[in-house]
């Protein structure tokens, strides 16, 4: 009886052991997974790592990327102007590449940044063929912290007269057309006074004086007037928008201004092959400043 009881406490103790060592386990993979799930840094992949004909042609801060359409031009236009993710701190130049998934003929998926041809296709049909044909592949659109969110464009030409051709005829629809891209509104506030007429019955009463009686007497005599009342109003109409020329940094700039004095956009070209097209002169002057130095 002695041995057996000897016998029966190492096997309890032996059970236990295996139990401890089993929540033990347990205990380490749940803090494991914990971390896992919990604790490890979010991967901040903006550029698909596969993604072609992506040249940066202005040195910005950061870089986002979006899939778009182009058979969906709204939806794209949506997708590339959304603010979302972009770091809002004042002068902070934000470059967006808007690419598309394509199949190759080995049937594999492979990511391209759209060229300038099909960026300005999209953005409308207004665009001139001759602007569109004289302009490198690779484009950049950025937006840019200043005085709100803005945006610009920079592109690089191959023949520079045909582009200025190109310019000249599109200045019609430029500002129209890049609305969306750019976040301004055409729309200007005018306030005015609006005089509303009406008749209103008027009573006056005077003092005659009677000689029959020798007396003052008071007659009253009801008569009808015309009276005009002000209220101010307010309704929207488009600005009326021109372009005029100015030099800033030695650049020859076509500015769009309304009457009103609004800006809407810029464009010039800082060297003879890089056109620059920019939400405000502020931000074409910051957009130069950041294009690449060449010897």
């Amino acid at each position: 009886e002695k041995g057996v009881f000897v016998d029966s406490k190492k096997r309890r103790e032996n059970i236990f052991l295996y139990v401890l060592a089993f929540l033990l386990i347990l205990s380490a993979l749940g803090l494991a997974l914990y971390g896992y799930f919990f604790y490890t840094p979010a991967q901040n992949v903006t550029i698909p790592p596969n993604l072609i004909q992506s040249t940066d042609l202005v040195l910005s801060d950061e870089t986002l990327s979006v899939e778009v359409d182009l058979q969906n031009r709204t939806k794209s236009l949506a997708l590339l102007t959304a603010t979302s993710g972009i770091n809002t701190t004042l002068g902070v130049v934000t470059r967006i590449v808007p690419y598309i998934s394509e199949i190759s003929t080995d049937g594999t998926k492979q990511n391209r940044g759209i060229t300038s041809q099909e960026f300005f296709a999209f953005i409308g049909t207004n665009v001139p063929d001759i602007f569109k044909r004289a302009l490198m592949p690779d484009v950049s659109f950025v937006r840019v912290v200043d005085e709100g969110m803005r945006a610009g464009i920079i592109i690089q030409t191959n023949d520079y007269e045909r582009t200025i051709v190109g310019l000249t005829d599109w200045e019609k629809t430029m500002v129209s057309d890049l609305e969306k891209v750019f976040g301004y509104s055409r729309q200007i506030e005018i306030k005015e006074l609006v005089e509303t007429v009406t008749e209103m019955e008027v009573i006056k009463t005077t003092e005659v004086y009677d000689p029959k009686t020798k007396k003052i007497k008071l007659v009253t005599a009801t008569s009808t007037e015309l009276v005009s009342t002000f209220e101010e109003k307010i309704r929207f109409v488009n600005d009326d928008i021109l372009f005029t020329n100015e030099i800033r940094k030695n650049i020859e700039l076509r500015i769009a201004k309304g009457r009103s004095g609004k800006e809407y956009l810029v464009y010039g070209f800082p060297k003879r092959d890089t056109l620059v097209i920019a939400g405000s002169v502020n931000v074409f002057l910051r957009l130069v400043d950041r294009l690449p130095k060449t010897n």
